[in-house]
């Protein structure tokens, strides 16, 4: 999950149904970003990326973040924090933490790395095709 450090403190930006919620209402629809990003890297002009998020929409997506990664600072020095650290540096971090709500948290190593066993639709036990692989 990305991570933003404000004043000396590090923040953990969550990924939860909560703030995808506010995401969405606030800032853009996660999987509209998701897809703007594809077409940007599809086109082959990865400058194209640095235009999926407007300013404000960087800006107010990591405001979410941090909200909900527990910071305390109000709206107007978060985004002169933000400011300083440079948007340029920031809206691919941005442009991560909200794809990351469509795309799922990463899990640890090891946490469910196992690949579920195919099974047929049928009989719903494992499928021939499963047991040879």
């Amino acid at each position: 999950m990305p991570a933003l450090k404000i004043e000396g403190q590090s923040y953990t930006l969550p990924v939860h149904f909560r703030a995808s919620l506010e995401i969405a209402e606030h800032v853009a629809d996660p999987l509209a970003v998701l897809a703007d990003l594809a077409r940007a890297h599809a086109s082959g002009d990865h400058t194209q990326t640095l235009r999926v998020l407007s300013m404000r929409q960087v800006v107010d997506a990591l405001i979410i973040g941090l909200r909900h990664a527990g910071c305390e600072h109000d709206d107007d020095a978060l985004a002169e924090a933000l400011m300083q650290q440079g948007l340029v540096t920031l809206a691919p971090l941005a442009i991560d933490y909200i794809c990351s709500m469509v795309e799922g948290a990463p899990r640890p190593r090891g946490a469910g790395a196992k690949k579920p066993k195919a099974t047929s639709r049928r009989t719903g036990k494992a499928s021939s095709k499963a047991a040879s692989r």
